[in-house]
Order: structure tokens, then sequence, then C-alpha cells
């Protein structure tokens, strides 16, 4: 996992889980948003707000946010 995180954000996403718990997909994002002009360009927060455009059935906005996650994992593209 530390490949996979550039900078420790795994407490700084209790509160969104706690969110998505709640089905409160929109604030979700939003938090989400926040902490990814926190930590700009991390894999973990990029694909938990993709996974969170899914919910909530956009597409596109996920397809963008997959397409930054290409070449941020060690040994694949």
């Amino acid at each position: 996992l530390r490949e996979l995180r550039p900078q420790n954000v795994f407490g700084h996403l209790e509160k969104v889980h706690s969110l998505t718990a709640q089905g409160r997909m929109f604030e979700a994002r939003e938090r989400l948003k926040e902490l990814d002009n926190t930590f700009p360009e991390n894999p973990v927060i990029i694909s938990q707000l993709a996974e969170v455009s899914i919910s909530l059935y956009e597409g596109e906005e996920a397809l963008k946010l997959i397409e930054r996650l290409q070449g941020k994992f060690p040994g694949r593209r």
C-alpha cells in the first residue's frame, strides 16, 4: 500500500466513508474534491472520486478521473 499513497491520506478519508455509508454521496464527493486539492494527484483520492462519480451515474466525470490514474500504479499502464 505504501506505493499507492505518496502521502498518508487514509485518516482524512474517515469522513468520506461515513458520508458514503449514510448515502450522502454528493457531500462525499465535495469532501473528496477538497482532499484532491490538498493532496493533488494522490491515486487513493482519485480512485475514491471515480467510485463516487460512478455511484452518482456521472460516467464522463468518472472516465476523466480514471484517465488521471493512468501510470500512477507501479508496474501498470
